[in-house]
């Protein structure tokens, strides 16, 4: 067919390969095993840090590092880092919603830690009540 080059696949002709990247290729020369990653301020050029920290002692027990953006597939790793500095797995572990998943919850069970996490990757944080004709949330203490 047409554009396929006498190869009979149709669609569009394929770019000619060239020695020079394109003006949207990036590259970091300087540390190329991080990657971009997009946090609530925009994008970084990082890695993903994960800490374990003892929550009646206030210490850091264990930590990974990563270039991978998501935080799912992180948990069993931390959970062996810990396993390895402190002998044994947590009796609890409690992460926020980006570790939430049914694979991770069943590594935790396995090994004999309760979990608190929100479920399906929802926040906890309690709603706060909005006021009519406004967009902004009101702001309210508890009494």
């Amino acid at each position: 067919g047409s554009g396929d080059g006498g190869k009979g696949r149709p669609g569009r002709k394929s770019k000619p390969v060239t020695a020079e990247p394109s003006d949207k290729a990036q590259r970091n020369f300087t540390d190329p095993d991080s990657r971009v990653m997009s946090t609530k301020n925009g994008f970084i050029q990082g890695y993903n840090a994960q800490a374990a920290v003892d929550g009646a002692h206030q210490i850091i027990v264990a930590h990974t590092l990563t270039n991978s953006p998501s935080d799912q597939a992180q948990l069993a790793p931390l959970l062996d880092a810990i396993k390895a500095n402190l002998g044994k797995n947590p009796d609890e572990a409690s992460a926020d919603a980006g570790y939430c998943s049914q694979a991770n919850l069943r590594t935790l069970i396995r090994r004999g830690s309760r979990a608190t996490s929100p479920p399906d990757g929802k926040s906890t944080a309690p709603r706060r009540p909005r006021q009519k004709g406004s967009s902004n949330p009101a702001r309210s203490s508890p009494e």
